[in-house]
């Protein structure tokens, strides 16, 4: 698993949603500091009409090293019309990763395998 490949995709899925007739016609950057600006870009393209809920899934998945699983990438303030929805052991979420986010936000449901 990667990190810049997870942001790649979700950055391609995303321009095929908000911009059906350029997605093709730039390059997707390919490094992680090009990839978190598009990213940005995308995402203030939300509106009422077109709201984006984006669903990553297992971050504790990628390497220790990878930079993706910091979670830098995503904004501190999400833009109007975003949600974001991430899942991840408990163990993951350092206390660097949880002074980044409003801890009201964060809902721990506990062993789901019980």
């Amino acid at each position: 698993l990667n990190g810049r490949y997870m942001l790649r995709s979700l950055v391609m899925e995303m321009r095929e949603e908000l911009t059906p007739e350029s997605h093709l016609q730039s390059a997707v950057p390919s490094t992680l500091q090009g990839l978190e600006q598009e990213l940005l870009s995308l995402m203030v393209m939300a509106s009422t009409h077109c709201p984006i809920v984006l669903v990553v899934d297992g971050l504790e998945k990628l390497p220790p090293a990878d930079p993706v699983r910091s979670m830098l990438w995503i904004p501190k303030v999400l833009p109007a019309h975003v949600r974001l929805i991430v899942s991840a052991t408990t163990d993951f979420y350092t206390p660097q990763i949880l002074q980044r986010f409003q801890t009201n936000n964060i809902v721990h449901l506990g062993n789901l395998a019980e």
